[in-house]
């Protein structure tokens, strides 16, 4: 699944904060979050041409149901990209 979106980054980290916290948990999204490396800035992440940023940052989790879930959120616009895949 894809999706793009605008959300604010405290929006954002509160989503991440009560889905991927392992039950009993607290999570802290925000400190987990990776900035893009300079030698993707520019990179087109499909299948929408999404392009990284030098202001993107990502996280990414794994569900209770082994499905991957990754973020990749700009900062300066909220502009936020998101892949999700189950198997």
């Amino acid at each position: 699944h894809y999706a793009t979106y605008t959300i604010s980054e405290s929006d954002l980290n509160k989503f991440l904060n009560q889905k991927f916290a392992d039950e009993g948990e607290t999570l802290d999204s925000f400190s987990e979050r990776s900035p893009t490396a300079p030698s993707d800035v520019g990179k087109k992440i499909e299948p929408f041409g999404w392009v990284l940023t030098k202001d993107t940052v990502s996280y990414c989790y794994t569900a209770s149901n082994g499905g991957t879930h990754c973020y990749y959120h700009d900062t300066n616009t909220g502009l936020t990209h998101q892949t999700s895949a189950y198997w």
